[in-house]
Formats: C-alpha cells, sequence, structure tokens
C-alpha cells in the first residue's frame, strides 16, 4: 500500500511539473506534420530557463518550423548555428541534413548568391536520408540551375529526377515547359504544359498568365494561338475559367485587338471571382482611355476600385481575425502558465487530502474489516446452531413419518380386503367386489387425505376402474396380487401401469409408484 501511494505522488508530481523538454519533445514529434502546432509549443518553452543542449534544439525547431523567422536571422548568425551543428550531428544524421537544408534555404531566399547555393546544394547530396529528401535536392538543383542561366542542365536534372521518380510527372513537364520558354521554343513549351495539365487537372491556372500567355503573343499565329488555347481550355476545371477568360483577353489585347479584348474581359467580370473581375475592369478601362471615352474610361476604373475594396475589405477582416486568434493564442499561453503555477499548488493541497483520505480509508476499512469478522463468527456460530436444531428436527420428522408409516400399515393389514390381497402368493384369482373397492377408497382417503379426491381433481379424465388401480399401486399390492386380481400377467400388468402414467403426464424419469406416493 506504501509502495503505491509513493508511486501516485510522483506520477501527480510529474504531471503538474512540465518542463522546457517536456514541450521540445512534442515539437519534434509534430515536425513535418503541422507547422502550427509546432508553433503553438514553441511559444510555450521559456527560453529564459533553457540550458545549452536546450537552446540549441529550440533554435533548431524554430528555423524549421517557420521560414520567416529563418529569414529574420543575419548571415552570421545562420553560419553560427549551422556550424555548432556540423560539429554535434556526423553525417548521416537527420538534423545534419535539416542544417544544410536551413543553410542552403537561407542563401536561397535571401542573398540571391547562386554558386553558393549551388555550392551549398552539391554538398547536402551526401547527407540524403529518404527519398523524399531526394526529391528536394533535385528541386534545388533545378531551380539553382535555371537561375544561374545553365538550361542544359537543368534539363539534367528534371530528366533525372523524372526517370527515379522523385516528382510527380506533371510537375516535370511543367518545369520543362517553363525551360522551353526561356530558350524561345514556344511550340515545345505549350506541348509540355498540355501534357502537364492533361497528367493533372486539378492544377489552377497560375502558368497560364506567366507562361501560355507569353508564348501565344510570340507565335503571333491567331489561328495556332486560338488552337492552343481551346486546348487548354478542355482540360480546364469549372473554377478556372474566369482565369481563361482573362488571359484570352490580355492576348487579344497584346495582339491589337481591342473588340474580342473588350468581349473576353466583360465574360471575366461576370464570372464571380472578384479578383480576376477587378483586374479586367482595369484593362477594360486601359482600352476605353485609348479610345478617348472619359465616361467609361471613368465607369471601368470605378468598377475595379469597388471590386478592389470588397476584397481589401475582406483581407482586413481576416487579417483582424487573424490578429485575433493570435491575441487569443498569448491569452491562452499567459491562462497556461498562471494555470501551471496553480496547478502545482492544487497538486500539493491535493496529495495531502489524499494522504488524509487514504490514512482515514485505510484505519476505517481495518476497522470494519475487524467488525465485520465478528459478525461472520457470529452469524457462523447461529447458522450452526441452527442446522444442528433442523436436523434434529428433521430426524424426529423422519421418525414420525416412519412411525406413522408402519401404523397405517398396520391397519391396512387388519381390514377385510388384505386377507383377499394375501392369497396372491397362491397364484388364484381375487374376487374383488363393490364393495371392497368401496373400503380400498375409504381406507385410502382417511389414510392419505382424501387420495382418490386429489386424483379426480387433478386428472378428470381418469375412470374409477383406473382410479382403483392407482389405488391398489398407492397401499404397495404386489405385482403378481395385480395380475392376480385383474386376471392378467405381470408384463400386461407393467404395460398396464406405463398406459396410466402417459395419461397423466408424468416424466419418464419417475415411476407411477414414485409419483402416486407424492400425492
Amino acid at each position: 500500500m506504501r509502495k503505491l501511494l509513493y508511486l501516485f505522488l510522483v506520477c501527480m508530481l510529474l504531471m503538474g511539473c512540465r518542463g522546457n523538454r517536456y514541450y521540445l519533445d512534442k515539437v519534434e514529434a509534430l515536425w513535418g506534420v503541422d507547422y502550427d502546432s509546432m508553433q503553438y509549443y514553441l511559444l510555450s518553452v521559456d527560453s529564459a530557463s533553457l540550458t545549452s543542449d536546450e537552446s540549441i534544439d529550440y533554435q533548431y525547431f524554430r528555423m524549421m518550423a517557420s521560414n520567416n523567422y529563418l529569414m529574420s536571422l543575419g548571415k552570421q548568425q545562420v553560419d553560427s548555428f549551422v556550424s555548432i551543428m556540423k560539429r554535434r550531428y556526423p553525417i548521416g544524421h537527420e538534423r545534419a541534413f535539416r542544417c544544410r537544408q536551413i543553410e542552403l534555404l537561407y542563401y536561397y531566399n535571401k542573398l540571391n548568391e547562386w554558386q553558393k547555393v549551388d555550392s551549398l546544394a552539391h554538398d547536402l547530396k551526401h547527407y540524403l536520408l529518404t527519398r523524399s529528401d531526394s526529391a528536394k535536392w533535385y528541386n534545388y538543383k533545378l531551380h539553382t540551375k535555371k537561375m544561374m542561366g545553365e538550361i542544359d542542365s537543368a534539363f539534367h536534372y528534371i530528366g533525372e529526377a523524372m526517370r527515379f521518380r522523385l516528382w510527380k510527372p506533371h510537375y516535370g513537364y511543367e518545369q520543362q515547359a517553363i525551360l522551353h520558354q526561356m530558350n524561345g521554343q514556344a511550340d515545345s513549351s505549350i506541348a509540355c504544359y498540355l501534357q502537364s495539365m492533361e497528367l493533372d487537372t486539378t492544377q489552377n491556372l497560375f502558368y497560364l498568365n506567366r507562361l501560355v500567355l507569353n508564348m501565344l503573343v510570340d507565335v503571333k499565329d491567331v489561328r495556332k494561338a486560338t488552337e492552343y488555347l481551346m486546348k487548354v481550355r478542355q482540360r480546364m476545371n469549372r473554377s478556372d475559367v474566369p482565369y481563361y477568360h482573362l488571359v484570352k483577353g490580355d492576348y487579344w489585347s497584346a495582339m491589337h485587338e481591342p473588340d474580342s479584348a473588350m468581349k473576353s474581359y466583360r465574360i471575366a467580370t461576370e464570372t464571380g471571382n472578384d479578383y480576376i473581375a477587378s483586374l479586367a475592369y482595369e484593362r477594360m478601362g486601359v482600352i476605353t482611355k485609348t479610345r478617348q471615352s472619359d465616361e467609361e474610361t471613368f465607369r471601368m476604373y470605378h468598377n475595379a476600385q469597388r471590386v478592389w475594396d470588397d476584397i481589401h475589405f475582406s483581407l482586413a477582416n481576416e487579417e483582424k481575425n487573424h490578429d485575433f486568434e493570435a491575441l487569443k493564442i498569448r491569452n491562452q499561453l499567459n491562462e497556461l502558465k498562471v494555470e501551471r503555477q496553480n496547478h502545482v499548488i492544487l497538486i500539493l493541497g491535493l496529495t495531502l487530502f489524499v494522504l488524509v483520505l487514504i490514512s482515514g480509508f485505510v484505519f476505517y476499512y481495518i476497522h470494519q474489516r475487524r467488525v465485520n469478522e465478528r459478525k461472520r463468527l457470529i452469524q457462523e456460530n447461529v447458522v450452526l446452531k441452527q442446522q444442528e436444531e433442523l436436523s434434529l428436527l428433521r430426524e424426529r420428522e423422519a421418525l414420525m413419518r416412519e412411525k406413522d408409516a408402519r401404523m397405517r400399515e398396520e391397519l391396512f393389514k387388519r381390514m377385510h380386503v388384505f386377507e383377499k390381497l394375501s392369497t396372491s402368493e397362491k397364484e388364484q384369482p381375487i374376487r374383488l367386489s363393490e364393495s371392497d373397492w368401496a373400503e380400498i377408497r375409504l381406507m385410502l382417503d382417511s389414510g392419505y387425505a382424501d387420495f382418490t379426491r386429489k386424483l379426480k381433481k387433478a386428472f378428470p379424465d381418469l375412470t374409477d376402474k383406473e382410479i382403483n388401480f392407482c389405488c391398489l399401486v398407492r397401499i404397495h399390492v404386489s405385482l403378481q396380487s395385480l395380475s392376480d386380481i385383474y386376471c392378467i400377467s405381470k408384463n400386461s400388468v407393467s404395460r398396464r401401469k406405463l398406459r396410466l402414467k402417459e395419461k397423466m403426464g408424468v416424466g419418464e424419469d419417475t415411476t407411477l409408484d414414485d409419483y402416486l406416493n407424492l400425492i
């Protein structure tokens, strides 16, 4: 009992006192699963009370959880942290790979030193651990070579990634389309982009404005451009239709076809997408301005501004909601800290209360056990005495029944009918008159509490002869005597008993003699 009590107290104290290591372990478990939850637990860490090892883990998780935090650091801070991680973890360790990835992302996103990024990406290959890491490495090399203008090398990395099936096929074709456009190969670029859309119909039209439009303008062939647009349109989702009409209007505007452009822009404004509608109104305003239609131009710009105001209002609401949620999280963290302190106090008080409660319970349990033991002994003595008295009463009752049975048998033997029944051993027919049968019935009714009336009441279908037969069985007339009375064989007497038993519905396990003895 004492050991269980100590174990309970230790568990309660551990539950109430959660240190920084607990939150860091939670963050590590959520890495790659839920970045918002990682941020939540990182905010719960008390950075002022961290040890040197915990401080390194804390900085590492902050960098991996938030790209914005990484970009806020200086070059010396990043280099210093990476050097510490290199000394701490050997090549092949997951954190060694992640820290090199941090360094690569920093240079890639902030400094744009592409020779440095390419060198870091090359070194990162020795740290690769999983298939997903290999896919990221090929992506780093592709974009680095693309930014450096080495198109042939970029094509090589795309081919390698697709050969090893590290990327999804539509992504590989999409990157090839971009590279073809950079080389000025419009036909090949559009073919790759259409192949990408065919493999993945869920992608949006972000690349259509950036990629396809420029290629369509470079083609300078209305028929071929229209053909490309129709192919793209066939692979679109319903939600991408506004973007399609905007791009189509941009194309006609670039081809100096203002009427066709205005038609496409008007369709774009009526598709229900506010962002596309605002862009379409602005571009319609540019076209009407070239026509020197001031009133129409003002109306277009006014509509564009109205849509933009609606968008900004919704974005402002979202930003306010986001700030509210952030403030709510900070308040929750403060409440958690206060609650944790109160929790410790409550645990100590609860522990003391539990100790007192357990002590009282143990004392009460021991006392109650002694009292119950005494009651049990007293009850056992009473039961033993009652059993002894009951056994004596049963013995007396059995003696009384045996004595009563002997007295009845002696009484029956003195009657006139038994003188006739005693001749059964001589194997001669026994003649019983109506007066004899009446005497037997009377004898049984007086000796066995209205035996014949009970039998008749229980089985109304029994005839008088069958009742007479039951009376003879009840007074234990031998099988031979029954055979002599009814002038039949002993087997016939047994069969008659069996038929009578079935008529009365007596079970197979009970004989007719035993059943009649119970009546």
